[in-house]
């Protein structure tokens, strides 16, 4: 039920000011998807990041905890392992990776995604907000769900947007 636990363009200085995002470490993540293993019975965890090292940490976490883990590794990023990786928009200009394979790790996330039966993420996401309803439409209902930063937002580009950090553009 978690989703993606990016380290790319929304852990950068700039999009923490201006998406009032924060970038939140793997752990805070998964404390959430264990509270929801013990309250609804989840049995296997899939993740969706962009970074690899995020994978391992949650391979582990997995072990230890006795769950199954199903890992996507999408779009990793061009740089990997430098500080801060570069944007997305100038990966993409410059041809640094392929857009087409870009864009269909995006929809293979999405539809792994709104299969889950809980779901652990950001609402501040576009990607997060657009798996979760995938997934009520998919259940006929809402299922459980931790958002680790803002309600849910549906005015779209309008800063309406309230997380804990401010507000942002929907």
């Amino acid at each position: 039920p978690i989703s993606p636990a990016p380290r790319g363009d929304s852990c950068r200085e700039v999009q923490e000011a201006t998406k009032a995002r924060r970038c939140s470490p793997f752990a805070e993540y998964w404390y959430h998807a264990l509270a929801m293993r013990a309250r609804y019975g989840i049995r296997s965890v899939f993740l969706a990041t962009d970074d690899p090292s995020v994978v391992d940490e949650a391979r582990t976490a997995a072990a230890t905890a006795g769950l199954p883990l199903y890992a996507m590794l999408a779009n990793p990023p061009a740089s990997a392992g430098t500080a801060p990786p570069p944007l997305w928009d100038s990966v993409l200009a410059r041809r640094g990776v392929d857009a087409s394979s870009a864009a269909a790790g995006v929809v293979d996330d999405l539809a792994l995604l709104g299969r889950c039966d809980a779901y652990v993420g950001k609402f501040t996401s576009n990607l997060d907000r657009i798996a979760y309803s995938l997934l009520a439409a998919r259940s006929g209902c809402l299922k459980p769900v931790v958002s680790l930063d803002s309600l849910w937002c549906h005015d779209w580009s309008n800063r309406v947007g309230q997380s804990l950090f401010g507000s942002f553009v929907c």
